[in-house]
């Protein structure tokens, strides 16, 4: 895999897009491949502050009915 390559999946895995399948192998990939686990780390780091300017929604009591 290029560094761009995993630089995509990285952010792609932290924005939350991939298929499920595919975001289950990233999360068993990245305990042993330090560069797929430092290309998360980057993307998880440069996104939290847009999580900050979002308002704290309650899920609806369907949702937690279901959970």
């Amino acid at each position: 895999m290029t560094e761009e390559e995993r630089t995509q999946l990285a952010g792609e895995y932290v924005l939350g897009t991939l298929p499920p399948d595919v975001r289950e192998a990233v999360t068993r990939a990245r305990a042993g491949d330090p560069a797929l686990a430092a290309a998360l780390d980057d993307w998880e780091r440069r996104l939290a502050p847009l999580a900050m300017l979002a308002p704290a929604v309650a899920p609806p009591a369907w949702l937690r009915a279901h959970v």
